[in-house]
């Protein structure tokens, strides 16, 4: 007698029941993209180490060259108007010296004995400001008393500032020594006291440290005469900046000049006080493009360390993580196939 599960096609027995599912069109599901545990883990990686990577990048790329320049340009203005201040302090301070020398001596009585003690006891007290002669002097320049040091600095001096007009602004003469200011202040009855001091200092004051390299500094006198501070020869300097300094205005900075030879510079330039004087800073246009080319030279190689470490890791870990587990799964699904047997 045959049971009733036994009624099954002999083809059918012993086969077990299968199900399949269909779509509402009668379609089976597409399979989606399957990612290995590996390109999970470069994925991962990748998101975390470049993503801010990625950003600081995008940044430094929208950094164009105008920008730099407009950065470089406002360095060399303030540089230029620090610079001017420090040189005004300078030539304010000697003229207070001259100043403080024409009242006492008028005070003694211009061309009495008394004066010429004033002038000694006077220059004894400004030695250690740089001060190398004291005179009173006529509006021509002839001198009526002088107190000088007993030095070979201030007989070159006291040599060339000898016969000097008077003027109303300081003015910076070349010894033999080194530059020296020329300061004179009216004192009365057509006398004039006149200090003669060091001024090799200007030359420590527009040294351009602070601007990076190929920068320069120089002070130049309202006739467009060098004063101090950069050797190049003004002919050299771009004739823009240069008429600019000396058209009055307050203070400026102008890119992309040209000068005579065809380098092309940025620069900026401020008055020094009510002397005539400026000063002019420029710096060569390519500085500013060099900067911008480091930076962006910069960015790609930390992209690329990134990346090169991106990889490692990812090595790393198929190595330690993904190997052992695969192999681990493997060894189980083994078992579970010896066990099912």
């Amino acid at each position: 007698m045959t049971k009733p599960e036994d009624r099954r096609p002999a083809g059918a027995r012993g086969t077990p029941k299968s199900t399949v599912t269909h779509t509402g069109n009668g379609q089976h599901p597409a399979a989606g993209p399957r990612f290995g545990l590996l390109p999970r883990i470069g994925l991962a990686l990748g998101v975390v180490g470049l993503l801010p990577l990625a950003l600081a990048v995008a940044l430094l790329t929208t950094i164009n060259r105008e920008a730099l320049e407009d950065q470089v340009l406002r360095s060399h203005t303030l540089a230029a108007r620090a610079t001017a201040a420090r040189v005004e302090a300078f030539v304010g301070e000697r003229t207070a010296l001259a100043a403080a020398v024409a009242a006492n001596a008028a005070a003694s009585g211009l061309r009495s004995e008394a004066t010429a003690e004033v002038l000694s006891t006077s220059l004894q007290g400004y030695a250690d400001r740089g001060v190398l002669v004291i005179a009173l002097v006529t509006a021509r320049g002839e001198e009526l008393l002088r107190a000088q040091l007993k030095s070979a600095e201030a007989r070159a001096a006291a040599a060339v500032a000898d016969g000097h007009p008077a003027d109303a602004q300081p003015v910076l003469l070349e010894s033999a020594d080194g530059p020296v200011l020329l300061v004179d202040v009216p004192a009365g009855e057509g006398v004039l006291a006149r200090i003669v001091a060091d001024a090799r200092e200007l030359d420590e004051l527009l040294q351009p440290t602070e601007l990076g390299e190929e920068a320069d500094l120089v002070l130049v006198s309202s006739e467009g005469l060098r004063l101090a501070g950069s050797r190049t020869p003004l002919a050299e300097w771009p004739a823009e900046l240069v008429e600019a300094a000396l058209s009055g205005e307050v203070m400026g900075a102008k890119r992309r000049m040209t000068t005579a030879s065809g380098g092309t510079f940025l620069g900026a330039f401020a008055p020094v006080g009510t002397s005539g004087w400026a000063v002019l800073s420029r710096q060569p246009t390519a500085v500013a493009e060099a900067a911008a080319l480091r930076m962006r030279r910069g960015a790609a190689w930390a992209t690329a360390a990134a990346l090169l470490l991106i990889a490692l890791l990812a090595g790393l870990s198929w190595a330690q993580f993904v190997q052992p587990l695969r192999r681990l799964l493997a060894a189980q699904r083994s078992l579970a196939g010896l066990f099912g047997r």
